[in-house]
């Protein structure tokens, strides 16, 4: 009778080939892994430069001295800046509820 497991490689073998493969997906996920939180970096920091723009903006347009506001203040921890930052953000929303959904290249020349 021939014995159906006779060519089956040992144990230790499969052990081996399924450890290097472990090794092998490991890799894959590090490189996976290293590429993702690159765009994630180099995303957070276009938001953040974008934010710092726009920051500028409001800084150039006068707003913050309309609410004696101060480049420094803390708007989260100082309640009196966050007071000032609440309204701020008020009235820039009640501005953006009269803009038109979409603006044109033409509405903006």
């Amino acid at each position: 009778m021939i014995n159906p497991y006779e060519n089956e490689r040992p144990p230790q073998a499969k052990m081996s080939d399924l450890d290097a493969r472990i090794k092998h997906l490991k890799s894959q996920k590090a490189a996976l892994e290293t590429k993702h939180n690159k765009h994630t970096k180099n995303e957070r920091m276009k938001r953040t430069r974008t934010l710092i723009q726009v920051g500028g903006l409001v800084s150039l347009s006068g707003l913050l001295e309309r609410f004696d506001m101060t480049l420094g203040d803390d708007l989260q921890l100082d309640n009196i800046a966050k007071d000032k930052s609440k309204i701020l953000m008020g009235i820039l929303l009640s501005v953006v509820e009269q803009l038109p959904q979409h603006f044109s290249e033409n509405d903006l020349i």
